[in-house]
């Protein structure tokens, strides 16, 4: 579990390097064409944002989509990745979170969760909860402190983790873009 996290967190720092409608705030209703959408999941980035084309091997192999900010930074480019990875057939979106979450906290340097929001979102048409999370941490204590954003899903035994990364000096309009992104994906 600690190589996922690892992982996961090695993923936004490669890619670092390199709109849903809503009704009450809590529950995301899409009623837009998705700007990004595969047979498997669909999400709204953000308009300016530029879509990765190819992931190196630098990049684990359960990333399946990513999106950065067009303004590069030298130490850590604002992003968006979505990954996924096995689970339990049986585990449903809102215990993933909570698995996810208890591994950032066990494995991440100087872990800080900032807000912790239960959310519905669809999974094949079907409101389901989970956890929208925003969080600060680092690999190691070498790597600069940076802010991330997650929101999980499960269907039929794969994990989707969509994550936004950003560094703690981004301005808060990118950090809502990403929310808003966030708040945007759907399971087919």
């Amino acid at each position: 579990m600690k190589k996922i996290i690892l992982t996961l967190l090695l993923t936004l720092s490669l890619i670092g390097a390199g709109c849903g409608s809503k009704d009450d705030g809590k529950n995301i209703q899409a009623t837009t064409k998705k700007e990004y959408e595969t047979d498997a999941f669909s999400l709204n980035p953000p308009k300016n944002w530029e879509k990765i084309e190819t992931f190196t091997k630098e990049y684990p192999a359960g990333v399946k989509a990513g999106f950065r900010e067009p303004i590069k930074d030298n130490n850590f480019t604002a992003n968006i990745n979505i990954t996924t990875k096995s689970v339990n057939a049986n585990l449903n979106s809102y215990d993933f979170a909570l698995q996810e979450i208890k591994n950032h906290e066990n494995n991440l340097k100087n872990y800080l969760e900032i807000t912790r929001e239960k959310r519905t979102i669809k999974i094949g048409g079907n409101d389901t909860d989970t956890i929208l999370i925003t969080f600060e941490g680092r690999q190691n204590i070498e790597n600069d402190m940076n802010r991330f954003l997650q929101i999980f899903a499960t269907k039929e035994g794969i994990g989707y983790v969509v994550t936004g990364g950003l560094s703690q000096d981004e301005s808060s309009d990118v950090q809502k873009e990403i929310e808003e992104s966030l708040k945007s994906f759907e399971i087919q």
